[in-house]
């Protein structure tokens, strides 16, 4: 696609007028609509097929307002569409409560046009989870894509897909095993201090399905975005794997305290001793759970821009706190402290997360993740949730 790179709320209307000069046709991973679903069953089910039959191949894009003849683009009379907000929260409930399993990744803007109607555009990335199904009002089909455009699944289509997914996530759980082993016995970019350890590693579908290596000069040009967590200041370099950055490193200090790099696959891998505090001689100490978890989530969404800049998806997220038996979580709150209790594992592995395009979901998609570690001290949770779910940080946390 012309501008793949982009996330959907990226989108102007002279991005838009590309599909019309540059004679876009429909296929495996584009298609044009001329109107956005109605509110009959039989709409709201060949929208979800549309949906579901990218995520289940490679992923694509959805227009709604785009004129067409012969699968080619024509002209963009878009859509009337009275309330964006309104409209996406719409399409966005008929995904969630039409598929299964949920998709992780999928991301919908209304695009305003000089004639005040909207071009509604729908992202899907190749899932992790596939395949998904339209469940919706007794509708159970699964639905792939080719160059004629979807199709239901046959049963060896089916069979196929429901393998290679076990086997992704599979692949996914090896390669957290392998790294985590590697941190633990120093097989590292840089030198590490031995203490206790906070590894995010971030994985793109792409680097276990593909050998595709992303743009290193693109990288380079934002390597001053792609910082360690706490690990300022910073030093840029290329090394064998990708882009290196880490904490001040001098004979002096011949250890790091943080560092992330980035794989030619587009994996992120960053390590921080620095985030959780240091050991006790006693082998206890405090950890500030409110601290990791706004590193976390500023490091996540870092990151995340990142990865969209070059055009890398990343479906999953996974913590991992290591060397932690012992260490208690503390908050401002005396209450808090004398409900903590001391961690009980040396290795804290958090179910992985599965990632959302959209930056400002990150502390919400972060939540079962980050609450491992309250959980782990003894608390119910964490604190710093409203509600609603949102990220809302205590002053007495």
């Amino acid at each position: 696609m012309i501008f793949e790179a982009k996330r959907p709320s990226e989108l102007t209307e002279d991005d838009l007028s590309l599909l019309i000069g540059s004679a876009i046709s429909e296929g495996k991973d584009v298609e044009f609509k001329d109107r956005l679903p109605g509110s009959s069953d039989g709409e709201k089910k060949e929208f979800l097929a549309d949906v579901t039959s990218f995520a289940n191949t490679v992923g694509g894009w959805l227009f709604y307002g785009v004129a067409e003849r012969e699968g080619v683009a024509t002209s963009l009379p878009g859509c009337a569409v009275d309330d964006p907000d309104a409209e996406k929260l719409r399409l966005e409930n008929l995904i969630r409560t039409g598929v299964e399993p949920r998709l992780p990744d999928c991301s919908i803007a209304a695009v305003r046009l000089q004639s005040s109607r909207r071009l509604v555009v729908i992202k899907l990335r190749r899932s992790f989870v596939y395949p998904h199904r339209v469940a919706l009002g007794g509708h159970a089909q699964f639905y792939a894509r080719n160059s004629a455009g979807k199709y239901p699944m046959d049963v060896s289509e089916l069979r196929t897909a429901f393998t290679r997914g076990q086997n992704l996530a599979e692949r996914v759980k090896e390669f957290r095993r392998g790294r985590l082993a590697a941190i633990e016995t120093g097989d590292t970019p840089l030198p590490l201090r031995r203490d206790s350890t906070f590894v995010l590693h971030i994985l793109p579908l792409r680097a276990f399905e593909t050998n595709d290596v992303v743009d290193m000069d693109l990288v380079w040009e934002q390597r001053a975005a792609f910082c360690p967590i706490l690990g300022a200041p910073m030093e840029s370099r290329m090394n064998a794997h990708g882009l290196l950055t880490n904490s001040s490193w001098t004979t002096e200090a011949p250890e790091v305290l943080a560092y992330s790099q980035l794989y030619r696959s587009g994996i992120v891998e960053a390590v921080s001793v620095e985030l959780l505090g240091s050991v006790s001689d006693s082998g206890g100490g405090w950890i500030s759970g409110t601290e990791v978890e706004k590193c976390v989530i500023d490091a996540a969404r870092g990151y995340l821009e990142v990865l969209g800049g070059i055009g890398v998806d990343a479906p999953y997220y996974m913590l991992s706190f290591l060397n932690v038996r012992g260490r208690r979580l503390w908050t401002r709150s005396p209450i808090g402290q004398k409900h903590a209790k001391p961690i009980l594992e040396n290795e804290l592995l958090p179910p992985e997360v599965l990632c959302d395009a959209a930056e400002a979901a990150v502390p919400s998609m972060l939540r079962p993740a980050l609450e491992t570690l309250w959980h782990s001290g003894g608390l119910l949770g964490s604190p710093n949730y409203d509600g609603k779910g949102d990220w809302a940080p205590r002053d007495d946390c």
